[in-house]
């Protein structure tokens, strides 16, 4: 008899410690099947804000420097609405180029995991592309258009906008200019830098160079030039309010359209597929155009310029 309970007995504390076994086991592989689940899920993260051409564990030399410091700067010539100017009552730099800075800094804070403060400089054209060069800015978002010359000592995104390049003459005088020809050796102004200034040499011997375009309408009034090369969409922003200006539009066959794009250092791959992809999400969403609508309208009501 007190064999048969002992045997009994022991059957029973064998089963407890068996059941304990399979629960403890049970436990163990939830636990571990959790961390799995865990990390598919830390993997999809990432994969879905990896980028081909970034690899967040060899970050080019520009992307490295704004990882570090949590800021991107940003160069801009704050003379040129409605891409950039400044707000008179408070002197911020605003404008459609702000925009897409501010697209691109959303964007790296994305793909980086971390906050990218925006920092928006603004300066003369010439001192934006000599800043670059320098290392002294990340980014060049100034309307800039895409030249085989540029090509050779900076890189640029995806193309974000079209232009064309267009005459600015005063309204009384228009009468005088049917073709591009009849500009050749005028006296012509546009901004130092730029590809009107190299435009504007093509056309004539006799070329202004000035920092900002404010400066070129006070010389074309002023009777000092005859005429502004310049892109047209400022060229409207100008005329808006200003019924003395008139800009005299160059056919395709003439003068064909322009590239505008943000410009960079060279051999940056990595920031340049993490500006690329925040151009086409704005271009996606009607943005850059829609930009240009507010701007414009901001700066004509704003008086910017005039």
């Amino acid at each position: 008899m007190k064999k048969r309970m002992f045997a009994a007995l022991l059957a029973g504390v064998t089963l407890m410690t068996s059941l304990a076994g399979c629960s403890g086991g049970k436990t163990e592989e939830t636990s571990k099947a959790a961390e799995t689940t865990e990390a598919a899920v830390t993997e999809e993260e990432t994969k879905a804000l990896a980028l081909e051409g970034v690899d967040l564990n060899n970050l080019g030399p520009v992307l490295k420097k704004i990882n570090d410091s949590g800021t991107l700067i940003v160069g801009n010539d704050s003379s040129y609405p409605p891409f950039g100017f400044k707000d008179p009552e408070t002197n911020e730099a605003i404008g459609v180029e702000k925009e897409m800075a501010g697209a691109i800094a959303a964007k790296l804070s994305e793909v980086l995991g971390k906050e990218i403060k925006l920092q928006f400089e603004s300066m003369d054209f010439s001192a934006v592309l000599s800043s670059l060069a320098s290392g002294t800015i990340d980014l060049v978002c100034s309307a800039c258009t895409v030249t085989e010359e540029r090509k050779q000592i900076m890189d640029f995104s995806d193309t974000y906008l079209n232009t064309k390049d267009c005459l600015l003459v005063l309204d009384e005088k228009k009468a005088g200019f049917s073709t591009l020809a009849d500009f050749k050796d005028k006296s012509l102004a546009a901004n130092t830098g730029s590809s009107q200034e190299k435009r504007a040499n093509d056309l004539s011997t006799s070329v202004v160079s000035l920092p900002t375009t404010s400066d070129a309408i006070l010389q074309l009034k002023a009777g000092k030039v005859e005429a502004i090369v310049i892109d047209n969409i400022v060229a409207k922003r100008y005329i808006f309010n200003d019924p003395s200006l008139f800009a005299f539009e160059i056919s395709d066959e003439e003068l064909a359209p322009v590239d505008k794009a943000v410009a960079m250092q060279k051999e940056n791959e990595d920031l340049k597929a993490i500006v690329n992809a925040a151009i086409a999400e704005q271009k996606e969403a009607g943005n850059i155009d829609k930009w240009i609508d507010e701007y414009t309208e901001i700066a004509a009501e704003m008086q910017v310029g005039n």
